[in-house]
């Protein structure tokens, strides 16, 4: 492709982005699937652009989207609602996390003949939603403030999950021997030390702030901040996510943080900072749902055994979330009265690609796997936007 074409389709992609926000706020029914779909069109379908040129830059672009997405996610977020739903959220969402794994290799197992392992496993490449999708979602749905936050931290917290379970499962399939502490215990450290570094970096970032009048280059200097602390965390084998989400949060709620800290004057973010990262997280989400349609096998959409087998794995990811709402539904007004767009966001996007992949990458063959995953993520996506819509209606 020339450099003229190469211009032409990326204003292109901005502009159908642009189209597909003012539709979702005409019509409440979102942008995800119709980029998505564009991405399949422009990708395997015409071949404008070959998706096996983008192979290599999965797992940057995956990680680039995580971390505007989600500090997006936490300056969206009220830091005390946050601290009130935490325990909450972890509970909704270790729950129907295990729910979805355990269901997934059942049916497998059951209907399939899959090794009982290997159905553990695909529910943990598709046992967490999307948090750049639902963050997404959330920030243009009429949502209520702590759904919004349950949600939100659902989706961070699942993205670690999935990735830690995954490589564990793995490593139990191929050398024959399980650790449920040291899952745990990668898990809970994974957590609390991202959340405790990005809490320090937010609280020594927005007084840098304060005191030298908010820079001329405020939001660059910001974005390389996140930048510094997500590599800083990840090489530390912490959650980088995590710790995005965590600093987006102590920097949107600055004022309360320097009044616990008893810190004189004003801390507020300049609002200048707030929106141009919104103009940025518009422009990375636009071009991360068009590439996660370009990665789209068509091959897996027309194997009608790939197709029976992904649509039974949906179901049972159905089930476990509806299970998991209806049992914290008993205990919290906000559930109950929201379940109908809390079991349908249920999306899942690159992160469940990526890890689609892992399998096969650490030496383990299982046929169709790969496949069966992305019709899952397709088809949880079709869910997710049906049930947005009537949400959004009913709202």
């Amino acid at each position: 492709m020339d450099v003229p074409t190469s211009f032409f389709l990326i204003g292109g992609i901005i502009f159908i982005g642009f189209l597909g926000s003012l539709f979702f706020q005409k019509t409440k029914i979102p942008d995800v699937l119709m980029l998505m779909i564009l991405g399949m069109l422009i990708g395997p379908v015409f071949h404008v652009v070959e998706p096996a040129s983008f192979s290599g830059i999965t797992p940057y672009f995956a990680a680039l989207a995580l971390i505007i997405l989600l500090f997006e996610g936490g300056l969206g977020l009220n830091l005390f609602k946050v601290l009130n739903e935490i325990s909450k959220a972890t509970g909704f969402t270790v729950m129907i996390f295990l729910f979805t794994v355990a269901i997934t290799g059942f049916v497998m197992s059951t209907f399939f003949s899959w090794n009982v392992y290997h159905g553990f496993l695909l529910g943990a490449v598709l046992g967490g939603s999307s948090s750049a999708i639902v963050i997404a979602l959330l920030n243009r749905a009429k949502v209520p403030g702590n759904v919004k936050t349950l949600l939100t931290l659902e989706s961070a917290l699942t993205d670690v999950l999935c990735i830690i379970v995954t490589i564990s499962l793995i490593d139990v399939i191929l050398s024959n021997s399980l650790s449920l502490s040291a899952v745990g215990n990668s898990l809970l450290g994974s957590f609390s030390i991202a959340a405790v570094i990005a809490s320090i970096f937010g609280i020594v970032w927005f007084k840098l702030l304060k005191n030298f009048g908010g820079f001329e280059y405020g939001y660059l200097l910001t974005l390389a901040v996140t930048f510094i602390l997500y590599a800083f965390v990840e090489s530390i084998k912490a959650n980088g996510a995590v710790a995005a989400l965590v600093f987006g949060l102590m920097l949107s709620n600055a004022p309360d943080v320097a009044k616990m800290l008893r810190l004189r004057g004003d801390y507020a973010i300049k609002r200048a900072i707030i929106t141009f990262h919104r103009e940025i997280a518009f422009f990375i989400k636009t071009f991360f749902f068009v590439y996660v349609g370009i990665l789209i096998d068509l091959n897996s959409i027309t194997n009608i055994s790939f197709v029976f087998m992904s649509l039974s794995v949906v179901f049972g990811i159905v089930l476990a979330r509806r299970l998991g709402v209806c049992i914290f539904g008993r205990f919290s007004e906000d559930v109950r009265e929201n379940s109908p767009i809390i079991n349908g966001m249920m999306p899942r996007g690159l992160a469940a690609a990526v890890l689609a992949s892992l399998p096969a990458s650490m030496g383990l063959q299982i046929d169709g796997f790969v496949d069966i995953a992305f019709l899952g993520i397709i088809a949880t996506n079709i869910i997710t936007t049906v049930s947005t819509y009537y949400g959004a209606k009913d709202n």
